[in-house]
C-alpha cells in the first residue's frame, strides 16, 4: 500500500485568500480515507495539491517517501464530472489514457478491458458514453483512472450529479471495485452519507480556510449501514463539528 504525507500544508489564492492552513495528515495503511467538510472548504484544493496540479504556498508532501512527481508516484484523478471523450467508444475510453506509456495495441486493449470488467461494463466496451447511465459513467471514469496503475487515488465527489437512489446504489459498487483494485484512496465529499458508507477514515475539514476539526477511523466493515447505532453516534459528532467549524 502507498503512503501519504502532508505537512503543514497552506495554500492561498489571490483572489480568495487563505483557503488551506496548515493541514497535515499521513496514509500509511491503505484503504479509503474521505475529506469531509463544507462546501468551498479547501478539500478540491487538497486533492489538487496532492496531484500536483497545485504547488503549495509553505509545507510539503510525498508519495511514499519521494516528493509530489517524482518517478513512480502515478496518481489517478476521477473528477466531479466524468470528462469521457464523446467521439470515442466505452474501451476506446479507457484505452485512451495509457496510450501515452503502452505502445502496444493488444496490450492496451486486454488491460483496458480488464479493468471494464472489474467496473462491470465489459459487455458495454463498443458503445458511446452518451449510452451510458450517469452511474455506468462514473464507473467508466473509474476504470479510466485504475488502467494508469496509479500509486494513489483521488476521487473529487464524483457522485455529485447522480440522484439519490443512484447514488446509493453506485456507492456500493464503487467500495467493491476500489477494494479489489486495492488502491488507497482519497475521496473528497461534503455527502456524510457518502462518508460514512465509502471511508475507513474521515478527515474533517472546518469552512474556509480549512483546518483539521477531526480524524476519525471507522472500523466498520463493508457493506456497511450508515444507520447503524454507531454510525449514527459518529454522525452526530461531525454534524456537532461541522456545526462549530470556523
Amino acid at each position: 500500500m502507498v503512503s501519504l504525507t502532508l505537512d503543514n500544508i497552506s495554500v492561498s489564492f489571490p483572489q480568495r485568500g487563505k483557503v488551506i492552513d496548515r493541514i497535515s495528515f499521513s496514509i500509511n495503511d491503505g484503504g479509503i480515507a474521505c475529506i469531509l467538510g463544507p462546501t468551498g472548504c479547501g478539500k478540491t484544493t487538497t486533492l489538487k495539491v496532492i496531484a500536483g496540479i497545485i504547488r503549495p504556498d509553505e509545507g510539503k508532501m510525498e508519495i511514499d517517501g519521494k516528493p509530489v512527481g517524482t518517478a513512480g508516484t502515478r496518481v489517478g484523478y476521477v473528477f466531479q464530472e466524468p470528462r469521457l471523450l464523446p467521439w470515442r467508444s466505452v474501451l476506446g475510453n479507457v484505452e485512451f489514457g495509457i496510450e501515452p506509456i503502452e505502445p502496444n495495441p493488444e496490450a492496451r486493449r486486454s488491460r483496458s478491458l480488464a479493468l471494464l470488467e472489474m467496473v462491470g461494463l465489459g459487455d458495454r466496451q463498443n458503445d458511446g458514453p452518451a449510452n451510458l447511465s450517469g452511474g455506468e459513467k462514473q464507473r467508466l471514469a473509474l476504470a479510466r483512472a485504475l488502467v494508469l496503475e496509479p500509486s494513489l487515488l483521488l476521487m473529487d465527489e464524483p457522485f455529485n450529479s447522480l440522484d439519490v437512489a443512484t447514488r446509493k446504489r453506485v456507492l456500493g459498487q464503487f467500495v467493491l471495485v476500489i477494494e479489489k483494485a486495492n488502491k488507497t484512496t482519497v475521496f473528497v465529499t461534503h455527502d456524510l452519507y457518502e462518508a460514512l458508507f465509502l471511508a475507513d477514515r474521515i478527515i474533517v475539514y472546518s469552512s474556509c480556510p480549512a483546518t483539521i476539526k477531526a480524524d476519525i477511523t471507522l472500523e466498520d466493515g463493508k457493506p456497511r449501514d450508515p444507520s447503524s447505532p454507531r454510525l449514527l453516534r459518529v454522525r452526530e459528532e461531525i454534524v456537532r463539528l461541522l456545526g462549530s467549524s470556523s
